[in-house]
């Protein structure tokens, strides 16, 4: 499946929305971020890194 196809498929939307309200995740994945929150990548980032909330495994 392409990327931009995957944002845009309403039930992968709908899946990633009721699994977030189902586990009340302290952390999300950036591409699940961006469903729920519906937001741009490029937006995400910048206010994820603008929190200090981004963190990268080493």
């Amino acid at each position: 499946m392409k990327t931009e196809n995957m944002y845009y498929n309403q039930q992968k939307r709908s899946e990633v929305k009721e699994e977030a309200r189902r586990l009340r995740r302290k952390f999300l994945r950036y591409q699940q971020a961006e469903i729920v929150y519906s937001l741009s990548h490029k937006k995400l980032m910048e206010l994820a890194n603008d929190a200090g909330a981004i963190y990268r495994k080493v």
